[in-house]
């Protein structure tokens, strides 16, 4: 598993196995909840988000998007885990969102856009 920080997901930048994935943040809902989606732009390889054991988003092939809502207290502990297949279509915790404490904010939801993998 790999750490990345927010800041490099809002930014859009290439991780480190080679991946794009753009964060964006919109307001909504209710204060003590989060939002999560997943939608996959020109990649059809499974691809999830995780919050600890707690499977959040999965999305694949036709089916390009995903979403959950969840305590927000659940993200500040647990955090954000980001999946995908590798080889032979084995699902692989690839990416841990670091200091989730410092970002997951209630009321807001967090749209994860999977670009290139």
């Amino acid at each position: 598993m790999i750490n990345v920080s927010y800041e490099q997901l809002i930014n859009g930048q290439q991780l480190s196995d080679g991946d794009i994935v753009s964060l964006v943040v919109a307001d909504g809902g209710d204060p003590n909840m989060i939002s999560v989606a997943l939608v996959l732009q020109g990649v059809t390889w499974w691809k999830g988000i995780q919050s600890n054991t707690t499977v959040l988003c999965q999305s694949q092939d036709s089916q390009s998007t995903s979403s959950a809502t969840l305590p927000a207290s659940q993200v500040q502990s647990d955090g954000l885990q980001l999946w995908k297949a590798k080889t032979f279509g084995v699902h692989i915790q690839m990416y841990n969102i670091e200091n989730p404490r410092t970002w997951a904010n209630g009321g807001k939801v967090y749209t994860f856009i999977w670009q290139k993998d």
